[in-house]
């Protein structure tokens, strides 16, 4: 982890850094106290729920990542959200406090998000009102905007990774940078990676964008207006939807004012405008 430390470490500064990332002789247990309640889950890891030993009232999420044998992508993949992670700091990202780095494993230290999943919140009202729905995408922009303009694409937006946080709170914070990257604005990537109901037809095709970003959200508006995922049918019939010529949605789904209480001409826009399939792919031609 040596040279992704040296690389935030000219991003953020050696001062910064050096009181947040952690090495032997220094250990997690020092500072925080990790219980078995388990948060959440993840493609990297189970999170679970600590308490600082300094004040027992502050809780933190843990995050432990296993270093023996770690290798290839899985390897790369921890490094680039380490880099990632220690380098945001916006109101709606959540916060990375330490890093613990033992002899065979890293714990990532974060803010605790006691407000729950949008996945939770959207289940319990089946859907937003508009108001509701163009709050939290704008505090999602929000958070995307920034990571853009540090060239960070994120690659895995969904409303599982957009987090409350406290109960009965509306203000949201983006979490989970496994699938993070930093790259040039119009940089073309080739891997494919993030939650299949989410990504966009140049993500299956392996030739993409940051663009990639904008029509996940383009996603998460349509179910929170909607109440419905845009997408219908079989993992395989989802995938030849989006990787086919045409349009991505078609049939009742193509309207998705159909399932929207009295919708605006903006809201209709919102939902429908950005799961287009050029809106991700114009930088590509």
């Amino acid at each position: 982890m040596s040279e992704t430390m040296d690389r935030v470490e000219s991003k953020v500064g050696k001062v910064q850094l050096s009181g947040r990332y952690h090495r032997l002789p220094k250990k997690m247990e020092d500072d925080y106290e990790v219980s078995q309640k388990v948060l959440g889950s993840g493609y990297n890891g189970v999170v679970r729920m600590g308490t600082s030993k300094l004040n027992k009232a502050t809780r933190v999420a843990v995050k432990a990542f296993k270093l023996a044998g770690l290798q290839g992508d899985k390897k790369q993949q921890l490094e680039s959200e380490v880099e990632i992670f220690l380098c945001m700091d916006h109101p709606h990202v959540t916060r990375l406090f330490d890093v613990y780095e033992s002899s065979d494993t890293l714990y990532l230290i974060m803010e605790c998000m006691d407000g729950g999943e949008l996945f939770d919140r959207v289940t319990e009202l089946k859907q937003f009102s508009e108001r509701d729905a163009a709050d939290a995408v704008w505090q999602m922009l929000l958070a995307l905007n920034y990571l853009h303009s540090h060239g960070i694409v994120h690659r895995d937006l969904k409303l599982e990774n957009f987090l409350y946080d406290q109960k009965n709170s509306s203000h949201l914070k983006l979490i989970d940078f496994g699938f993070s990257k930093v790259v040039d604005p119009n940089a073309v990537m080739r891997s494919s990676c993030g939650t299949l109901s989410y990504a966009a037809p140049e993500v299956l095709n392996m030739k993409y964008t940051q663009k990639c970003d904008l029509w996940s959200m383009g996603v998460i508006a349509y179910i929170l207006l909607s109440g419905t995922m845009p997408f219908e049918g079989s993992e395989e019939q989802k995938m030849k939807a989006r990787r086919s010529p045409g349009p991505a949605i078609s049939g009742p789904k193509a309207n998705p004012s159909a399932d929207m209480a009295h919708p605006s001409l903006a809201a209709k826009g919102m939902a429908g405008g950005s799961l287009k399939k050029n809106t991700s792919s114009k930088s590509l031609r």
